[in-house]
């Protein structure tokens, strides 16, 4: 009787720490894409099972808007060749393709506005960056860094370009370091 009063109390605890910090308890699939609700009832983008090496990150997942990419979601997929993501999307969090260095090819939307610590960096195979940063408000990381985003980044090619608008005010430290097709 004990027992089963402690794991009903155990639960229970879990459920209102979930609740109270706007966490999913776990992830839930849909297609190849794993996500988690946000709290204010959008989506986040937390992983992909599939084996697609050009892939197209959609912009709802049973129904519920993709505003987010969260943190490592895609780290060390080396088989990524290509990356587009939706319009919807504002958020793009810590490594989340990081040390993917099959990518070649990457679409960045303009509804960005913040984007994470090493997010693309050691990404060498990029030698195409399609991304207008001038909606870019806060390249960030726990300390508001932003360290690191494209280091390493693209061996080669000509077809790198970003362009900042006012809304920047700061580049953080070695954002594009040995980024050599900048």
């Amino acid at each position: 009787m004990k027992k089963g009063l402690s794991l009903v109390l155990s639960f229970l605890l879990l459920l209102s720490i979930t609740a109270t910090f706007g966490l999913s308890a776990y992830a839930v699939t849909s297609g190849d894409f794993e996500y988690r609700l946000l709290s204010d009832g959008t989506a986040e983008i937390t992983g992909y099972s599939g084996s697609d090496t050009e892939i197209i990150i959609p912009s709802t997942v049973d129904s519920y808007t993709v505003t987010s990419i969260g943190n490592e979601a895609f780290y060390g997929c080396t088989r990524l060749t290509s990356v587009t993501m939706p319009d919807s999307l504002i958020t793009i969090g810590d490594w989340v393709f990081s040390r993917c260095t099959g990518l070649t090819s990457l679409t960045i939307p303009d509804s960005v506005t913040r984007i994470g610590m090493s997010a693309f960096s050691v990404c060498t195979g990029l030698t195409k960056i399609n991304w207008n940063a001038e909606n870019v408000r806060d390249f960030y990381d726990e300390d508001g860094g932003g360290y690191d985003i494209f280091g390493n980044a693209g061996t080669s090619g000509d077809g790198i370009v970003v362009v900042f608008g006012d809304n920047v005010k700061k580049i953080p430290a070695y954002a594009f370091a040995d980024c050599k097709g900048l």
